[in-house]
């Protein structure tokens, strides 16, 4: 129609400088809180990994970080919920499976643990540490039969 203005969506759009800008912030909050869980502060270690989350939802580290902290206070099923989301967004990296395996552990299903310290030990054969815990927890088994 002759008059009528085009909208220009541009402006509703993130620019690169948000997106910039959105990264940074994530990354401080990151930062902040793997401070903050060294520190053993863990519940604002999960408050700046949330933070950050909010600012970049696909970032598996952080999710697998902010599991790390929930773990750390106890709260195994929002560790384990963080974990699967970890490993759906980088199904290669063997650190989700480590977390999820860990909460898992934590909420006293241990079965379920040793099979998925086992997938991330396919991922990361040579993961010392994995090995470490799948050992534990098929000991833990065992000793339960």
């Amino acid at each position: 129609r002759p008059g009528h203005p085009v909208l220009d969506t541009s402006a509703l759009l993130p620019s690169s400088r948000d997106s910039s800008r959105a990264a940074t912030m994530a990354d401080a909050h990151k930062a902040a809180g793997n401070e903050s869980f060294k520190e053993g502060r863990y519940a604002e270690a999960a408050q700046h990994f949330t933070a950050a989350i909010d600012l970049d939802p696909g970032n598996a580290v952080l999710r697998s970080n902010r599991s790390g902290a929930f773990a750390s206070l106890g709260r195994y099923a929002d560790a384990l919920a963080d974990a699967e989301e970890a490993v759906a967004l980088q199904p290669d990296w063997s650190k989700g499976y480590s977390r999820m395996a860990a909460a898992l552990y934590g909420l006293g299903r241990y079965a379920e643990s040793a099979d998925t310290f086992q997938r991330g030990l396919q991922v990361d054969p040579s993961n010392a540490q994995m090995t470490q815990a799948l050992q534990d927890v098929s000991a833990k088994l065992a000793a339960a039969q």
